[in-house]
């Protein structure tokens, strides 16, 4: 089930970079964001699970994320590689980051 973006546990600061990484490396992908920042069960220190819907340079992406100063380890999974278990764990709590979801 899409939640709202507001659902994301990431300070407003970290979601304006993460916005701007997707929005320079990966502008025609769609993107979302599932797993404890989005369940309410992660902390401070769990990683941001985002998974990737069409064109995208995964590795030019991770590197962004990597090379920036986001306090949070950033796990990127493009959708088409991932198992269908994997695509109905997702879609039962998912957060649309970028693209029309």
């Amino acid at each position: 089930m899409r939640q709202p973006i507001e659902k994301l546990a990431v300070k407003p600061k970290h979601l304006s970079v993460i916005l701007q990484i997707l929005a320079e490396n990966a502008p025609l992908a769609e993107v979302w964001a599932y797993g404890s920042r989005v369940n309410g069960n992660g902390h401070e220190g769990s990683d941001l699970d985002l998974v990737v819907k069409g064109d995208a340079d995964l590795v030019q992406l991770q590197a962004a994320f990597q090379n920036s100063l986001l306090p949070m380890l950033v796990d990127i999974h493009q959708w088409e590689r991932l198992p269908i278990s994997f695509h109905t764990n997702i879609l039962t709590n998912y957060v649309v980051l970028q693209g029309n979801g």
